[in-house]
């Protein structure tokens, strides 16, 4: 690469991101423009933001990709739907929901048991709708 490739990276865009990284790291929920942004610099890709997230932050951010998409709402994942940052906020919220439910900690100790490893709760779950999409 040569000089004048560098000269077009936007610092500013960089911090922004690195603003936004340690958000989640710290485990706050990000916001749709948080999310736009990331998708944004990431390829257009919510599934490779969803990635990044969850390894930043496992216990709080899950991995959002087309099984899981088809498993919970019986679509194909081309439609837009799939590829809106509010589609996996939902996501996230229903996560939460199920983690609040009488049952889950039998689930989720069951599923630890399976892969034979501790994962985190939104792991057991998002695991279950990708087997069953």
């Amino acid at each position: 690469m040569d000089a004048d490739h560098f000269k077009k990276i936007d610092l500013t865009a960089a911090d922004d991101l690195i603003k936004i990284f340690n958000k989640a790291k710290q485990g706050h929920r990000l916001t749709v423009p948080e999310l736009q942004t990331l998708k944004n610099a990431f390829n257009n890709s919510l599934v490779g933001v969803s990635k990044l997230l969850h390894f930043i932050h496992p216990e709080h951010y899950a991995i959002w990709d087309s099984r899981v998409f088809r498993f919970l709402s019986g679509n194909e994942p081309h439609n837009l739907a799939f590829k809106r940052p509010e589609a996996y906020l939902e996501y996230l919220t229903l996560l939460d929901e199920l983690k609040n439910e009488a049952v889950f900690e039998s689930f989720y100790r069951l599923m630890q048991d399976k892969v034979g490893y501790q994962i985190s709760a939104y792991r057991a779950l998002e695991l279950t709708f990708f087997k069953g999409g």
